[in-house]
């Protein structure tokens, strides 16, 4: 049977960049399809995976924030700076935002 690759000095996941997440993603996705784990380590290596890819959207989400905030331009060109707030809108929410800031301009 093939192990789970784990090193005991790994960064926290919170702390992983989104490339970072990503290939431990991959890795449990190329772990799980060789069909060499056992169950408990498959189940883990399942866990492991999906624990990663919700870094991934964190990462994702933050960073569509900043683009969303840096296209932002006034009547003159300028453009319109804010404190980021992350947060959990629902995806009607955001669009829902994203129309008012359009149609305010």
């Amino acid at each position: 049977m093939a192990k789970i690759d784990r090193t005991g000095d790994d960064p926290s996941p919170e702390a992983l960049s989104f490339e970072q997440a990503l290939a431990r993603v991959e890795k449990a996705v190329e772990q799980l399809e060789s069909g060499e784990l056992s169950l408990s380590e498959a189940l883990t290596a399942f866990a492991d995976g999906i624990q990663h890819l919700k870094i991934c959207y964190q990462r994702l989400q933050q960073a569509e924030a900043t683009v969303e905030k840096l296209l932002d331009i006034d009547q003159q060109g300028q453009p319109i700076t804010e404190e980021l707030e992350i947060n959990d809108l629902s995806l009607e929410e955001k669009q829902e935002s994203r129309s008012r800031r359009r149609s305010s301009r």
